[in-house]
C-alpha cells in the first residue's frame, strides 16, 4: 500500500434531526487532530504528512478564517487551556507549541522529546501539560512560569506502547495507561 494522504471530508450535521448541512473536502491530507475553539464557533484542524499546520475553519460557513503555521510535520493533538487563551499543539516534530488564540500567534516552542509528540492534555487550571511521547516517555510541562523558561519533568520510568495519559482536574497526579501493564499513576504535586 502507498504512504499517501487520502481525500479526507469533514461533514456537519444538525443535532437535532441527524441531517447532513454540508458536506465540505477541507484538506486532501489525513486529519490528524481536531479541536473546537472555546466559543464552539470555529474548528480547528490539524493535518499530516509534509504539512504541519493547523487550520481553523468558520463552523457556521465552513470558510478558512486562519492558518497556525510553525510545526514541521504532522499535528498529532490540539487543546485549549481551561481560559479558552492558549492553544496547545503536539506533533511529530518532536516539538509542543503554546499559541495565543485571541490573537492565534505562537508564543513559545518547547522541546523535551527525542522521538515523535503523540499526545497532550492539560490540566484543567491549564497550568500543567503532560505529553506522551512514541518512544513512552511521559513528559510534565509547567506552563505556570515564564515563557522564556518553560521547564519540564521527565517521569521516572518510560511506559511501553503507551496509549493514553491524563493530568488529575488538581494538577496533583499523571495517569498513563498501555494495553499490557494497566495503568501508571505518579504524584507530582
Amino acid at each position: 500500500m502507498e504512504d499517501r494522504p487520502r481525500r479526507q471530508s469533514e461533514r456537519v450535521r444538525c443535532l437535532s434531526d441527524g441531517q447532513e448541512v454540508r458536506r465540505q473536502t477541507i484538506t486532501e491530507e489525513y486529519i490528524t487532530a481536531l479541536a473546537l475553539s472555546p466559543d464552539s464557533s470555529e474548528f480547528l484542524v490539524g493535518t499530516g504528512y509534509v504539512d504541519g499546520s493547523i487550520r481553523v475553519y468558520n463552523r457556521v460557513n465552513g470558510n478558512l478564517t486562519a492558518s497556525l503555521n510553525g510545526h514541521r510535520t504532522w499535528v498529532s493533538s490540539l487543546k485549549f487551556d481551561g481560559t479558552g487563551k492558549r492553544l496547545v499543539s503536539g506533533s511529530a516534530d518532536q516539538t509542543i507549541r503554546i499559541w495565543s488564540w485571541p490573537e492565534q500567534k505562537l508564543l513559545r516552542t518547547v522541546r523535551g522529546h527525542s522521538d515523535e509528540v503523540h499526545e497532550i492534555e492539560l490540566s484543567p487550571d491549564g497550568k500543567k501539560v503532560v505529553s506522551r511521547g512514541k518512544d513512552g516517555s511521559i513528559l510534565l510541562w509547567d506552563l505556570e512560569r515564564q515563557l522564556q523558561a518553560y521547564g519540564h519533568n521527565i517521569l521516572p520510568f518510560k511506559v511501553a506502547n503507551p496509549m493514553s495519559a491524563a493530568v488529575s482536574s488538581d494538577g496533583k497526579s499523571i495517569v498513563a495507561y498501555n494495553g499490557d501493564d494497566g495503568a501508571f499513576v505518579w504524584d507530582v504535586a
